[in-house]
């Protein structure tokens, strides 16, 4: 059993990564297996980005 979205049931899983040291840790939410946010261990999120570049770094396009 999974967890899903709201929107179209599509499924949702959080995955974790930690490489040798550690300098590169991170943990992503996934939406269908596309990456909707990123929390990297050095405190920067990326939502729509898997590399965030700044402490919030945001991708794509904004409306409402």
């Amino acid at each position: 059993m999974g967890i899903y979205s709201c929107s179209a049931w599509k499924p949702v899983h959080v995955a974790a990564s930690l490489e040798s040291g550690g300098a590169t840790a991170h943990m992503a939410l996934y939406v269908a297996n596309t990456s909707m946010m990123t929390l990297h261990c050095d405190g920067k999120v990326g939502i729509g980005t898997a590399a965030p570049a700044a402490k919030l770094h945001l991708y794509g396009t904004a409306s409402g």
